[in-house]
C-alpha cells in the first residue's frame, strides 16, 4: 500500500471538506424536512374527529419514545462508518450492526409479545377505535429503531 505524501493529502483536503459539507447539509436538509412532517400531522386536527386525533397523538408520542435509543446509535454508527477505513474495521462493523440489529429485535420483541399479552389494556387505556393502530404502531417501532442504523 502505498504511504501517503504531504502533497497528496493536501490534494484530498479540499475533496474531505466538501463532502463533509454536503452530506452535512443533507442531514440538516432532512431534519428540517422530518420537522416539517411532524408539524403538519397536526393538520390532521381539522380532517379527524377529536377521539381519533388524541389516539394518534399517543402513538406517536409512543414512536418518539421508542426512538430515544435509536437516535444514539445514529451517532455512533456514523463514527463508527466514518472511522472504518480498513477491511477488517469494515468487517467488524458489520459484525457490530448485525449484533445491534439482533439486539434491537429482541427488545422490540419483548415489547411485541407485552403488547400481546395486554392488547386489551392498551386499547382501552389508549381509547383506540380501531385495534389495528395499535399493530400499526408496533410495527412502525421496529422500523423506527432499525431505520437510523442503516
Amino acid at each position: 500500500m502505498p504511504v501517503e505524501t504531504m502533497e497528496s493529502k493536501r490534494m484530498t483536503e479540499p475533496s474531505h471538506k466538501s463532502t463533509f459539507f454536503r452530506q452535512s447539509g443533507w442531514m440538516v436538509a432532512s431534519a428540517v424536512v422530518g420537522g416539517v412532517f411532524m408539524a403538519g400531522v397536526h393538520g390532521f386536527s381539522k380532517v379527524l374527529p377529536p377521539a381519533e386525533y388524541s389516539a394518534m397523538a399517543v402513538l406517536l408520542q409512543v414512536l418518539n419514545g421508542m426512538t430515544i435509543p435509536a437516535l444514539g446509535l445514529q451517532m455512533v454508527f456514523a463514527q463508527q462508518t466514518s472511522a472504518a477505513v480498513t477491511e477488517i474495521q469494515r468487517q467488524q462493523l458489520v459484525s457490530t450492526v448485525r449484533a445491534v440489529m439482533r439486539w434491537t429485535f429482541c427488545i422490540w420483541l419483548c415489547m411485541a409479545v407485552v403488547t400481546i399479552v395486554w392488547h386489551n389494556k392498551f386499547i382501552a387505556a389508549l381509547k383506540l377505535s380501531n385495534p389495528a393502530a395499535l399493530w400499526v404502531t408496533l410495527a412502525v417501532g421496529l422500523v423506527m429503531l432499525w431505520f437510523p442504523i442503516f
